[in-house]
């Protein structure tokens, strides 16, 4: 039996070892690939039905106090001295403050944007809203009125 042979054998038998695999040409992306690509939907499924509960519960519960527009104010300014024009133009300044819960400043992204800016941004939103409000932070909401598909279209 030559070593392909036993690598082949093995392949049959359930190595998933990379060397085995490659030797008999399957492909390295295999199941191990697909079931990691699974959970990792799975988890973001999860994460976006808890997202979606925590908005259904806060959203009706959002007061829009005088001072809400003032707080957001500043809060942009400073978030544009501290990022790029490019970066704080595309991704914060179509930020919008709806109001405040339990003291902390509520703000709505875009549908298109949202994941983004919570992923790369959020820290830094809530960071500045804490250094210059009395806020205690902030809780980014998804816009609930879908993007304009035609939008940016000339």
């Amino acid at each position: 039996m030559t070593g392909i042979d036993r690598r082949v054998e093995r392949v049959r038998s359930g190595s998933r070892r990379k060397r085995d695999l490659a030797a008999v040409g399957v492909p390295l992306r295999d199941e191990r690939s697909r079931r990691d690509a699974e959970r990792s939907q799975a988890a973001r499924a999860v994460a976006e039905a808890k997202r979606l509960d925590r908005e259904a519960k806060l959203r009706p519960q959002i007061e829009v106090p005088g001072r809400v527009d003032d707080y957001w104010a500043d809060v942009a300014a400073r978030l544009a001295a501290v990022v790029p024009e490019s970066t704080y133009r595309l991704w914060l300044e179509p930020l919008i403050a709806i109001g405040e819960i339990d003291g902390a400043l509520c703000v709505e992204a875009s549908g298109s944007d949202f994941e983004w800016v919570e992923l790369h941004y959020a820290s830094l939103i809530g960071e500045t809203v804490r250094s210059c409000t009395d806020y205690r932070g902030v809780f980014l909401f998804r816009a609930e009125t879908p993007d304009d598909p035609d939008e940016g279209l000339h």
